[in-house]
């Protein structure tokens, strides 16, 4: 198994419990359970975008930039 799948298998495992809030009890318990939902899967795709391992390419001394030659 690859690491992404458990990850999913275990972030789709932490949305049961915030859908059976949301389709069950009173509204303020519905929205609770809708705010936990929303945490639950925004929280790994920030994760994601933060990934101190990744370097952007104008941070590693290399522009993105074309460079302009000199006439």
């Amino acid at each position: 198994m690859n690491l992404w799948l458990v990850a999913g298998v275990a972030v789709s495992a932490a949305l049961v419990p915030c859908s059976d809030m949301c389709l069950r009890g009173k509204p303020e318990r519905r929205l609770v359970g809708m705010e936990m939902a929303s945490m639950i899967v925004v929280t790994p795709g920030l994760k994601q975008l933060t990934n101190p391992a990744r370097v952007p390419a104008n941070l590693n001394g290399k522009s993105r930039r074309r460079q302009i030659p000199e006439v």
